[in-house]
């Protein structure tokens, strides 16, 4: 006998699908390589690849760390998308402070408050790397002091003369300007001995000049002479200011002795006492101590003040001496 009652059936579970958002930079398009200072322009498609649509959000922007709300560059405001919709975008980032060699630039969807609810949360970020290369040299002059012709001592008193090259070792040229001179010191504008005005120099172009300097007040002993190329007002913009300063040393010697006469009186003879009325007779030595000759001249003789040219007792003719020389004199 049949049954009329039917075979139960199985159960099954229905699982309900989620429609969502989920957001991804599907491409970055950025040049290999920019260089250093200048701006890195890019471009990038934020996608929507979920089944439900986004309200607007935005995109962070960095460099060489993925960005979050407290660390980007810059960013982008996205419209709402649609599910699979997508909105292409631009900016740019300045690479002043990057170092030559390779860096990456990070973009992440939705990085400001998680304001999309997605169904992946991550795979919002994309990156790229790019080269920043170094800057093309700037044409510019460079202005040195590429060598000093100077005498290796100098006696103390006299002119030290000497004379230098300015070269303008850069690519561009320069107008006239002026090279300081000073001893012991780097001349400066307030502080300098003497100049010289230098004319225009081509690039690559050099001019040879010379001066002097007295040593009068220096010591005896090694200094140093300093001289800088466009010392006064920076007259001239150079691809590098540090390198106008050229110095070179030198000896100041003693002067040589000069050979001259000195004249003293070596000894005098004369008695102790003498009577009232009577004469004081005596002797006494002329001698020339010096390292030269003497011609003839007077010995002044006076009782009790040094005798002058005008007030004297008497004298003696003294005739030449020679140097060492002496002569025995009597009155």
């Amino acid at each position: 006998m049949r049954s009329n009652t039917l075979p139960a059936t199985s159960a099954f579970a229905v699982a309900a699908i989620t429609t969502v958002p989920d957001l991804v930079v599907s491409s970055i398009t950025a040049p290999a390589s920019v260089v250093q200072g200048s701006a890195l322009s890019f471009s990038y498609v934020a996608l929507n690849q979920g089944s439900a649509s986004t309200g607007a959000h935005y995109a962070g922007i960095s460099f060489d760390t993925q960005p979050s709300e407290t660390n980007y560059r810059t960013y982008n405001t996205v419209s709402a998308l649609g599910a699979n919709g997508s909105q292409t975008l631009s900016n740019s980032l300045s690479t002043a402070g990057l170092s030559i060699g390779t860096h990456t630039l990070y973009i992440k969807e939705d990085f400001y408050g998680n304001a999309v609810a997605e169904g992946d949360e991550t795979n919002n970020v994309r990156a790229v790397t790019f080269t920043v290369t170094a800057p093309v040299a700037t044409t510019v002059p460079d202005l040195v002091v590429s060598s000093i012709t100077a005498p290796a001592s100098v006696v103390q008193g006299s002119a030290l003369s000497f004379s230098y090259v300015a070269l303008n070792q850069g690519s561009a040229s320069t107008g006239a300007h002026y090279a300081g001179i000073s001893f012991d010191t780097q001349p400066s504008e307030t502080n300098y001995r003497t100049y010289n005005a230098i004319g225009a120099l081509g690039a690559n172009g050099s001019q040879t000049l010379s001066n002097s300097l007295s040593t009068t007040g220096l010591s005896i002993g090694s200094h140093t002479l300093y001289i800088m190329e466009d010392f006064y007002g920076n007259a001239v913009a150079e691809g590098n200011e540090a390198n106008n300063v050229k110095a070179v040393t030198f000896t100041v010697t003693a002067p040589v002795a000069t050979t001259v006469p000195d004249l003293v009186v070596g000894s005098i003879t004369a008695p102790a006492s003498v009577v009232q009325g009577s004469a004081l007779s005596f002797s006494y030595v002329a001698l020339n101590q010096g390292s030269a000759s003497a011609g003839s001249h007077y010995a002044g003789i006076s009782f009790d003040t040094q005798p002058t040219a005008s007030s004297f007792s008497s004298y003696n003719a003294i005739g030449a001496l020679g140097a060492n020389g002496s002569q025995t004199l009597s009155n």
